[in-house]
């Protein structure tokens, strides 16, 4: 299978960017402003043009992913299940009340990492493919991403359970 995130969710990061980047580099050329003004507005639009990095490297992430496999095309990093030494899944919100949210899997082959959001297309299978990786080659999972693979309704090895 391969899997990409979709378009309308980049369209709106690249939008994002966009209106960050001029908003903080165009008064500094438009307008004589104070000097810390201008670094101000520098420092915050350089924040804009590394998500705007970000979301040129999502847009072409495309991930295949087979039972033996997994291969990041957009970054060429390829690496079999049977190698995977690390699986974390983390939920991040910017609201108290954790309503509104994004998980993150990363997933290791040595000193090789792949990391996802939950906006790419077919994360629940992938971060089911990463579970049953992980018990299948007996690695620990820590107590976040036991939970967060239990909100998710994916199935997983009690066993493998991380001592924290």
């Amino acid at each position: 299978m391969s899997y990409r995130y979709p378009a309308g969710t980049i369209f709106r990061d690249y939008v994002r960017a966009a209106t960050g980047v001029s908003l903080f580099f165009v008064p500094v050329m438009a307008f004589d402003l104070p000097r810390v003004t201008i670094y101000l507005c520098i420092a915050i639009g350089t924040l804009f043009v590394f998500y705007l990095r970000q979301t040129v490297i999502r847009h072409r992430t495309r991930i295949d992913m087979d039972d033996r496999m997994i291969r990041n095309r957009g970054g060429e990093l390829c690496f079999a299940w049977d190698e995977l030494s690390r699986v974390a899944l983390r939920y991040f919100s910017l609201r108290r009340d954790r309503d509104a949210g994004w998980l993150e899997l990363r997933i290791s082959s040595g000193n090789r990492s792949l990391c996802l959001d939950s906006r790419i297309e077919g994360f629940e299978r992938i971060a089911a493919q990463a579970a049953r990786a992980a018990a299948e080659n007996g690695l620990p999972l820590d107590g976040a991403t036991l939970s967060n693979l239990d909100a998710l309704g994916i199935q997983h090895s009690k066993c493998t359970q991380q001592r924290d």
